[in-house]
C-alpha cells in the first residue's frame, strides 16, 4: 500500500521518544561513516596508497569530459567502451568545480553513507525504528562495504543509494519513483540493469499488476542490449575483450547463454568449489544467513553471482574489492525481510534480544577476522611517517601540468588531470587491459615517473615483459631528471642517458671506498661500495654506489635486501629491490662485465638512537629464495650471508 505524504508527516509527528532517538542515531551514524571514510580516502590519496589504476581511469575520464572529450588515454578507448556510465555526463560538472580524484573518493563515501540512511528508511516500512537503526548499523559495519569504499573508486558505489530508493519504491508500490531510481541506478553501470530485470520475477511472485512484471524486464533488457550490444562495441573497436575472462564458457553472449543451458556442470563446478564456499560465507555469514529467509529480494543477486563465479578473475570471488557493492542493497533488503519473519514468528522479547546478540557476536567475529577497519588502522600506522613520500611529492612537482606522462600505479591518481596519461603496466605487459592488442606508448610521452619496486604494477608481467621493459628504456631518449629509492623520474631528451642510475664497463671510474669481494653462487661479485650522505631533496638520504662484477653468465635475476641493524644487533628495517632497477637485470650480464650502480637509500621514519649498521643480503627475484654472499675477507659477511656494508650514526 502506498504511503501518502500526509500519512508520513503524521507518523513523524507521533513518534515515540525511542523512535525519535533512532532517527537521530541513524543520521549521526551516516555522518560519522561519511566523515571516517572520506578522511581515510583522503589519507590514502595523499600518501599514495592506492595501488591500482581504477581511480585514475575515472578521474581522468571526468577531467576529459569537462574538457570536451570522453577518451581515456589510460585504457586507450572512449570511457563508454569500458563501462556504460552515462551518469558521468552530469557528474563532470561537479568535477569542473572540484577537479581532483579526491572529489570522486568523497562522493563515493557520501553515496555509501547515504545507503545506510536509506537502508534505515527501507527498514522502517516493516520493522520498528530501533530495529531499523540496527539494520543501518549492520549495513555500516558490513565488511564488504568498507572494502569497496577503500578500494579505489568505482561508479557502482554511486548506484547503492539509488538501488535502496528503488527497492523502497517497490515496497511502497510507487511505480513512477521505482523507474526513476531504476534509471539512475542503471546509469551508474550497465550490469545494474540485470538486477532491475529480476524485479519482473519478484513482482510475478508478489502477484503485482502487469506493469510491475513486464516493464522492468523490457526496460532492463533493452538497456542491457543497447549497452553491451551497441554502445560498448561502437567505442571499443576491438581493444578491450571482456569475454576473455569468460572464455572457458563462451566467446560471446549467445555462446555463454547456450553453454549455461547445455553445460550445467560449468556452473555447478564453479558453485561448489571451495573458493565459492568461502566467498559465500564472507557474504552471508555476518548477516546470519537472513537474506535466504527473505529470499525474494535475493533474486537480483543471481546475475551478479553468475558474473563473479564464472569469471576467471579470482578477485571477483572475494569481498576485498568492489565487486560485492552492487549486491549489498539486496542483501540488506533480504535481511530486513528475514528479521521481520523471525520477529513475527518468535514474538517474545527474549528472542528479539537473542537475535540482536547474535548479530553483535557475528560482527565482533567479522571485526576480528575480515574487518576493513583494522586494515584502515594498519594503513595509518604504516604510512604516517614514511619519508620517501617527501621525495615522491618532489618528483611529482617537477612534471608540468599539461605534459604527457607514463607512470606506475601509485602516481596515476595525482597525475589524472591531463589529457595524456598512461599506465606503465601496459608497457610491461605489451598489451592493453583484457586484450591481445599490442600496446604502443605514444611518442608524445614526455615524462616517465616510475617506481621500479611497485610490486602491483609488475604483477602483470608476461613472459616477454623483460623485453618490453628493455625496449622502453633503450629505444627512447630518456634522461634521468631525479631519483631516490627505486623511484625514477625520466624526461625525453635528444639522446638517451641513464648513467645516473647505472653504468656498464665504465671508464675513468673512481675505485670503491670499501672493498668486500663478496660473491653469490660464483656468478656475481660485489667488489665494493662508496657511501655518502645526501643534501637538498636527498636530505637525510644515503647514497650508495655499488661496484658489481659478473663472474659468469647466469639465468638468475638477483635482488638485494638492504637491512638496518641497531647497536644491539637487532634488524629493525629491511627493503628488497632488483639490482639495476629492472633495467639491466643480472640475467643479461655477460661474464667479465663491470657494473656500477647508484642508489639513494631513504632512511625509515623511526630509527633508534645510536650507531646503525647497513647490511645487504641477496635473493633470487623470480623464486623469492635467499642467496648468501661469501667473502674471503674476514668479517665482511655475517652468519646470515649478508654483507656488512657500513656503520654510521644518522643523527
Amino acid at each position: 500500500m502506498k504511503t501518502k505524504p500526509y500519512q508520513a508527516v503524521s507518523e513523524v509527528i507521533n513518534l515515540s521518544p525511542a523512535d525519535r532517538l533512532a532517527n537521530r542515531l541513524a543520521v549521526i551514524a551516516t555522518i560519522v561513516y561519511s566523515l571516517f571514510f572520506s578522511y581515510m580516502s583522503y589519507f590514502m590519496y595523499e600518501n599514495m596508497i592506492y595501488k591500482d589504476f581504477d581511480l585514475a581511469v575515472h578521474a581522468q575520464t571526468l577531467w576529459n569530459l569537462a574538457h570536451g572529450s570522453g577518451f581515456s588515454s589510460i585504457l586507450g578507448v572512449h570511457f563508454l567502451a569500458n563501462h556504460v556510465i552515462p551518469i558521468f555526463y552530469p557528474l563532470n560538472f561537479v568535477y569542473r568545480l572540484f577537479p581532483s580524484a579526491l572529489t570522486l573518493l568523497v562522493l563515493q563515501s557520501l553515496a555509501l553513507a547515504l545507503g545506510g540512511l536509506f537502508a534505515y528508511r527501507l527498514a522502517t516500512r516493516t520493522l520498528s525504528r530501533p530495529w531499523s537503526f540496527c539494520i543501518a548499523m549492520i549495513y555500516f559495519l558490513y565488511p564488504p562495504l568498507g572494502y569497496a569504499n577503500l578500494f579505489e573508486f568505482h561508479p557502482t558505489t554511486l548506484a547503492v543509494p539509488f538501488i535502496f530508493l528503488m527497492i523502497t519504491a517497490y515496497v511502497d508500490k510507487s511505480v513512477y519513483l521505482f523507474f526513476l531510481w531504476a534509471v539512475l541506478a542503471m546509469g551508474c553501470q550497465e550490469n545494474i540493469s540485470l538486477a532491475v530485470f529480476m524485479f519482473g520475477p519478484i513482482a510475478l511472485i508478489g502477484k503485482r499488476k502487469w506493469q510491475w512484471i513486464v516493464v522492468p524486464v523490457v526496460v532492463a533488457a533493452t538497456w542491457f542490449y543497447i549497452s553491451v550490444g551497441w554502445i560498448q562495441p561502437m567505442f571499443n573497436k576491438g581493444t578491450i575483450d571482456f569475454m576473455s575472462i569468460y572464455s572457458h564458457v563462451g566467446r560471446s553472449w549467445p555462446e555463454i547463454i547456450i553453454s549455461l543451458l547445455t553445460k550445467p556442470t560449468l556452473v555447478l563446478g564453479s558453485l561448489f568449489s571451495v573458493e565459492t564456499f568461502l566467498y559465500l560465507i564472507q557474504i552471508f555469514g555476518p548477516l546470519l544467513l537472513m537474506p535466504f529467509v527473505g529470499w525474494t529480494y535475493c533474486l537480483p543477486l543471481i546475475p551478479f553471482f553468475l558474473q563473479h563465479i564464472l569469471s576467471e578473475r579470482s578477485a571477483e570471488r572475494t569481498i576485498y574489492y568492489h565487486y560485492v557493492v552492487e549486491m549489498i542493497p539486496f542483501l540488506m533488503a533480504g535481511s530486513i525481510a528475514g528479521i521481520k519473519w523471525f520477529l513475527e514468528k518468535y514474538q517474545e522479547k527474549f528472542h528479539s534480544y537473542i537475535l540482536l546478540l547474535a548479530f553483535i557476536a557475528s560482527f565482533l567475529c567479522s571485526a576480528i577476522l575480515i574487518s576493513p577497519y583494522s586494515k584502515s588502522l594498519d594503513d595509518l600506522e604504516k604510512f604516517s611517517d614514511k619519508k620517501s613520500l617527501e621525495l615522491r611529492r618532489e618528483l611529482l612537482l617537477k612534471i608540468p601540468n599539461k605534459s604527457a606522462v607514463v607512470s606506475t600505479f601509485q602516481f596515476l591518481p595525482i597525475l589524472a588531470n591531463r589529457r595524456e596519461l598512461y599506465s606503465f603496466h601496459h608497457v610491461a605487459m605489451g598489451t592493453y587491459t583484457l586484450s591481445s592488442k599490442k600496446y604502443l606508448l605514444p611518442e608524445s610521452t614526455e615524462y616517465a615517473l616510475l617506481d621500479m619496486n611497485d610490486s602491483f604494477t609488475f604483477s602483470f608481467e608476461q613472459p616477454n615483459s623483460q623485453t618490453n621493459l628493455k625496449n622502453f628504456f633503450m629505444n627512447n631518449p630518456w634522461e634521468v631528471e631525479a631519483f631516490g629509492e627505486d623511484v625514477i623520474l625520466l624526461k625525453k631528451a635528444k639522446i638517451r642517458n641513464l648513467d645516473a642510475l647505472y653504468r656498464v664497463n665504465p671508464t675513468n671510474v673512481a675505485p670503491p671506498d670499501l672493498k668486500f669481494d663478496a660473491i653469490i653462487n660464483d656468478e656475481i661479485q660485489l667488489n665494493g661500495i662508496t657511501m655518502q650522505m645526501g643534501s637538498g631533496i636527498h636530505e637525510s638520504h644515503v647514497q650508495f654506489t655499488f661496484y658489481w662484477k659478473c663472474l659468469k653468465k647466469t639465468a638468475k635475476n638477483y635482488g638485494m635486501a638492504l637491512t638496518l641493524v641497531d647497536s644491539k644487533g637487532q634488524t629493525f628495517y629491511q627493503y628488497g629491490r632488483n639490482i639495476c632497477y629492472r633495467i639491466h637485470p643480472t640475467s643479461e650480464w655477460n661474464a667479465g662485465e663491470l657494473v656500477t650502480e647508484n642508489y639513494w637509500f631513504i632512511m625509515p621514519g623511526k630509527v633508534p638512537q645510536g650507531a646503525i649498521e647497513v647490511r645487504m643480503g641477496g635473493y633470487d627475484v623470480d623464486k623469492i629464495e635467499r642467496q648468501d654472499f661469501v667473502s674471503k675477507i674476514k668479517g665482511k659477511v655475517d652468519d646470515n650471508g649478508r654483507v656488512k656494508l657500513e656503520t654510521f650514526e644518522p643523527y
